[in-house]
């Protein structure tokens, strides 16, 4: 059968990293899409192929988690490669995203909410779309989640670093912040000082804030 919607989105089941993702707008590319990936894999997922401002998010926290502020991730053809990704000077993040207060604000709140449900501890950096009214099937803004990364790459181009400075937190205070939310997870007995780690990064918004 035909599928009722182009554009569509081909790529391996068992894959990441934009790794053999395609876009098909029409019958012939999906078929030779599909072709290349049955060449190596057994299964393929087909998906609807979501418009919107692309985002990835970090986070941190335990029992209260704490969104930063998005990357917005800057694609340069129909869609992100692998090569984007990872090869020096190919791929873009903008930090902050280019959205208004409200919109980062709203992205930050649902993504906050998906880490809870998916009961994520420590650290994590989440994607998704942000589509405006527009944009969005539903005629209202929306945020389209696409995946979570519970354990993210730390490389010194890593966006969560770029997000971390945006509130004023330096790297390794970052990967510190993170070690100390994994020995609280795992002490049989929590100290006062370190029940809520969350508390140092809000004082660092607090002291960010009066610098503005």
């Amino acid at each position: 059968k035909h599928l009722p919607l182009y554009p569509i989105i081909i790529k391996p089941h068992d894959d990441g990293c934009s790794v053999m993702v395609q876009k098909a707008k029409n019958d012939d590319q999906l078929t030779q899409a599909l072709k290349a990936i049955f060449a190596e894999k057994s299964h393929a997922l087909v998906e609807e192929c979501v418009t919107g401002m692309e985002l990835t998010v970090g986070i941190i926290g335990n029992n209260k988690p704490y969104a930063l502020p998005p990357s917005e991730t800057v694609v340069s053809k129909d869609i992100l490669s692998i090569e984007e990704k990872f090869l020096p000077g190919a791929g873009e993040n903008q930090t902050p995203a280019r959205l208004s207060e409200s919109a980062i604000t709203s992205v930050r709140k649902t993504i906050e909410e998906i880490y809870e449900a998916l009961g994520c501890k420590g650290y994590a950096r989440l994607d998704c779309f942000y589509q405006d009214e527009q944009q969005s099937s539903t005629g209202k803004e929306r945020i389209v989640f696409i995946e979570a990364n519970t354990l993210p790459g730390m490389t010194p181009a890593t966006c969560l670093f770029h997000q971390a400075a945006e509130i004023g937190v330096k790297a390794m205070d970052f990967i510190d912040i993170v070690v100390k939310l994994g020995m609280q997870l795992h002490q049989p007995v929590i100290s006062e000082q370190d029940q809520t780690v969350s508390l140092m990064v809000q004082d660092l918004i607090k002291e960010k804030a009066q610098e503005v």
